[in-house]
């Protein structure tokens, strides 16, 4: 296997006092979670606020704090609130939905912050949808991915079955 670099990007300094402000306003410890780009900042953010942030190594990521693809094992954390650090969506309604916890996506760079809540139940709501119409069709597709964790065709059925009944009439 080839391994390639990862070029860490900046980030605003304004990152710090925002995390710390999240931490203040809850009781326990903030669980951070990020991509591949962001792990130096997760560790620096451990760093910085010690045992006030938890950061839990994913089964298929090489960092602490790491989702990876449709992994979210290492937003698996005691907290109740969990800081995603990154840009996009996918990771942090990924996490919302695969933990329950309240997630705030926070974009190092330009210092975005945005609850997923509504938009992890705009995804869920866009998926039943899908299930819906795949549910009336006489035919329907199922694209797997081809990389590890993704492409799992021996349970390709069972799962498909599955989320079809799980739709309430």
């Amino acid at each position: 296997m080839k391994l390639f670099k990862v070029n860490q990007l900046s980030y605003s300094e304004d990152v710090f006092s925002i995390i710390e402000e999240e931490i203040r306003s809850e009781s326990g410890k903030v669980g951070v979670i990020t991509n591949a780009q962001f792990l130096k900042l997760a560790y620096e953010v451990k760093k910085r606020f010690k045992d006030r942030v938890e950061l839990k190594r994913g089964r298929l990521a090489r960092g602490l704090g790491q989702v990876l693809g449709c992994d979210f094992s290492a937003a698996r954390v005691e907290s109740r609130k969990l800081i995603f650090l990154g840009d996009g969506l996918f990771h942090p309604i990924g996490a919302r939905i695969s933990t329950g916890k309240e997630v705030l996506s926070l974009n190092p760079v330009t210092c975005e912050q945005i609850n997923v809540e509504k938009e992890a139940e705009r995804f869920l709501k866009m998926r039943f949808h899908s299930i819906f119409r795949a549910k009336r069709s006489n035919s329907f597709g199922v694209i797997l991915g081809a990389m590890r964790g993704q492409f799992r065709m021996s349970r390709r059925d069972e799962y498909v079955m599955d989320e079809i009944s799980e739709v309430e009439w």
